[in-house]
């Protein structure tokens, strides 16, 4: 980091991205990106927090107040799809059919779960009981905490 041992800063600005597929030759999508980089040592999960408070007061200044945040912990899930029967080797197949879970209904995630990605009804069904999750972090947070099984999991179980 050339000498630089912490940093944080924002950047907003017009960025294009091609259209896929393209609609013309050379065409592309014009529109305003923020980056947030945090590079550094910092107390565990402050720069995370650090970002939702812009994100909130972000959109609240804008004047947009019915907005949801989702958050999504990719240690927990590896910890979630172990104790539930995913083998190593599976766990990113099955983790890209969970993240369809907000364009697709489950009955379809669980069928691509099975029919796809070769794993059984009953570890699609457990998966299930924990990615149906939903709502304000605390209560959520307690309930994964409550599972003496995920608990056990070195992966899930982040002191956060």
């Amino acid at each position: 980091m050339n000498g630089i041992s912490n940093i944080k800063r924002y950047h907003v600005a017009k960025v294009y991205r091609r259209d896929q597929p393209a609609m013309t030759k050379g065409r592309m999508r014009e529109f305003y990106q923020c980056d947030f980089d945090i590079a550094g040592e910092y107390d565990s999960m402050v720069p995370d927090a650090e970002i939702m408070n812009v994100l909130v007061s972000g959109l609240k200044s804008l004047g947009i107040l019915d907005f949801k945040i989702k958050l999504n912990h990719r240690k927990i899930l590896d910890g979630i799809f172990q104790v539930c029967g995913v083998a190593d080797e599976d766990v990113r197949k099955v983790s890209s059919a969970v993240d369809k879970l907000d364009k697709s209904p489950w009955e379809a995630v669980k069928k691509e779960m099975v029919v796809e990605k070769n794993q059984s009804e009953e570890v699609a069904d457990k998966i299930w009981e924990f990615v149906k999750l939903k709502g304000e972090i605390r209560p959520v947070l307690a309930t994964l905490k409550s599972n003496e099984l995920l608990m056990a999991n070195e992966s899930a179980n982040l002191e956060v």
